[in-house]
């Protein structure tokens, strides 16, 4: 009997190990596309609304005024960057001041994120993974992985829009 309840516990932490793995395989999927329809969404949104601007600056000073406040998610922990090539001209973050070039920002394992949050804009729209420094209630900060996606604004040469999460807050959104 103790051998038919050890292999019983045995076999049902199995099944429950494989449902986690196939359950997590697919919320991360989902959340990836998450990720992909709101930025691939507003990309649009704000291509057709600054169409008519009759000058790059102006075209940037609508994007600012329409995403200013912007945030999402419950909690409001979610937000849109728009970046000139470099150079932040919109974002959520109060750490990264409009007007901020990130060109050289790096995360500790040396992923120059902004470049390449850039990079995969200007090529058709794709994910990038990085660290970032967490901040903790105590005021100190962790470092934690991040997942950003980024989609170029058409009509516009160099301008490119993006959000993300922190990998982890995304994993644990479905508990």
């Amino acid at each position: 009997m103790a051998t038919t309840l050890l292999l019983f516990v045995h076999n049902n932490k199995e099944s429950v190990q494989r449902v986690d793995k196939l359950v997590g395989t697919d919320l991360n999927a989902m959340l990836g596309e998450k990720l992909k329809l709101s930025v691939d969404a507003m990309s649009f949104v704000l291509s057709n609304a600054i169409k008519n601007a009759p000058t790059l600056e102006a075209k940037k000073q609508m994007i600012e005024h329409l995403l200013k406040g912007f945030r999402f998610e419950e909690d409001h922990s979610s937000y849109f960057f728009v970046y000139d090539l470099y150079t932040a001209i919109s974002t959520g973050n109060p750490k990264f001041h409009v007007g901020t070039n990130m060109e050289n920002f790096h995360d500790k394992n040396g992923v120059y994120y902004v470049k390449e949050l850039y990079r995969v804009a200007m090529a058709g729209g794709r994910f990038v993974y990085y660290i970032v420094p967490k901040p903790l209630p105590d005021e100190s900060t962790r470092p934690v992985q991040k997942i950003s996606y980024a989609q170029k604004i058409e009509g516009v040469p160099n301008l490119w829009i993006a959000t993300g999460c922190i990998w982890t807050m995304c994993n644990n959104a479905h508990t």
